[in-house]
This record gives C-alpha cells, sequence and structure tokens, in this order.
C-alpha cells in the first residue's frame, strides 16, 4: 500500500508517525485530517 501510493491520508497523528517510521525508506507523503465534529457553542 504505501509503497506504491502517491499520498497518504491519516485519520490519527499516531497512525501519520507510524508509517514514517515504518515506511521511510519509501518517504511517503501524508497528511492528516480529523473526522468528528466541533460542537461547541
Amino acid at each position: 500500500m504505501v509503497k506504491n501510493a502517491d499520498f497518504l491520508v491519516c485519520d490519527s497523528k499516531t497512525i501519520e508517525k507510524y508509517i514514517h517510521a515504518e515506511y521511510a525508506k519509501y518517504k511517503p507523503q501524508t497528511t492528516f485530517i480529523a473526522y468528528g465534529a466541533d460542537i461547541s457553542n
């Protein structure tokens, strides 16, 4: 997956860190996009 991906979208900062650590030789490009809703009044 990571080897052939142009760009990876992560829904967790921890997952993003893991991808960079485990697949560093592929120099993955990632972004973090949180899901959920801001319910402040």
